[in-house]
């Protein structure tokens, strides 16, 4: 998050052990110092007070690091969020923070939830690694950004109001969850819940387009020529940390480079690992639809 520091808590000797520690969060890279007048918190008693201590030294540093790169073309979207920490917060607005509340914000996780927290959270941190994301993968890494886990639709009430219990300030809460959808624009139960639920708690929420995450495997991460022998790594690699049922996914994706149609099977569950040819066979014997990547 952008972090801004008013004028009051600047004046006041106990709100800087707080100040300190949220500074420590921004020298660290988890969130931004947004600084409208460097001049104004140069001379002010937070920092003069303490200005040969290391506390201060730090604070210098941070303060000419943080206004300097304000300056800059930014290389991220991350930090689009922002909080005020002043001594008078409003009643109610989740943007507005006592030094003390905020750093209990700032310390804490951002969330993506996610139906399955090890095989759709290991997908997406795939994609990070094949994309070069380093920001968001120094986040996970760093335990600033964690998937939570939703379980079945009926849940995402509970699972939803469980996070916000445990959080203050702005809501850093973000729902990713699979449409579901045998055909597109189908408004299916899964659409109808995690929209409701999401909206009762003013939690933000992305529903894909698509039935499933494996659906967005990006083609060209895919090698070139078909090795149907290294199923369990088809991204170089990257899909290593998968459960199973994602590495099906991608196998299917690949068939596109195999001469079979340039489809991916859909199903509800994944089927016990197979030879490719023998899980072709079997899926074309099921009957199972195919739906366009």
């Amino acid at each position: 998050m952008k972090v801004v520091f008013e004028s009051d808590v600047l004046e006041v000797e106990r709100a800087w052990n707080h100040l300190d520690l949220i500074i420590s969060t921004i020298a660290e890279g988890q969130h931004e110092w947004l600084i409208e007048d460097a001049d104004v918190i140069e001379n002010s008693p937070w920092i003069t007070a303490d200005a040969g201590g290391r506390a201060g030294r730090r604070n210098l540093e941070v303060l000419a690091k943080s206004y300097t790169s304000q300056a800059y073309p930014r290389t991220t979207k991350l930090h689009q969020k922002r909080v005020s920490v002043t001594l008078a917060p409003k009643q109610g607005d989740r943007q507005q923070l006592t030094p003390e509340h905020a750093w209990i914000a700032l310390k804490a996780p951002a969330f993506v939830v996610v139906e399955n927290a090890e095989s759709d959270g290991g997908f997406i941190i795939a994609m990070m690694m094949a994309w070069k994301r380093a920001d968001l993968l120094d986040a996970i890494q760093h335990g600033w950004l964690e998937f939570a886990h939703l379980g079945g639709v009926g849940e995402v009430a509970k699972v939803l109001r469980r996070l916000l219990r445990k959080t203050v300030g702005p809501i850093r809460v973000h729902v990713l969850s699979d449409s579901d959808q045998r055909y597109p624009g189908e408004l299916t139960n899964t659409i109808r819940k995690v929209s409701a639920s999401c909206t009762s708690e003013g939690v933000p929420y992305t529903v894909l387009r698509k039935r499933s995450i494996e659906n967005y495997l990006p083609v060209e991460l895919l090698p070139k020529r078909c090795n149907c022998n290294s199923i369990r790594y088809p991204v170089r690699g990257a899909t290593g940390s998968l459960r199973h049922e994602a590495r099906v996914s991608v196998w299917q994706a690949r068939s596109v480079d195999c001469g079979m149609p340039s489809r991916v099977v859909q199903y509800s569950a994944a089927p016990p690992p197979a030879g490719p040819m023998r899980r072709l066979r079997r899926l074309r014997r099921d009957g199972i639809s195919e739906t366009g990547l």
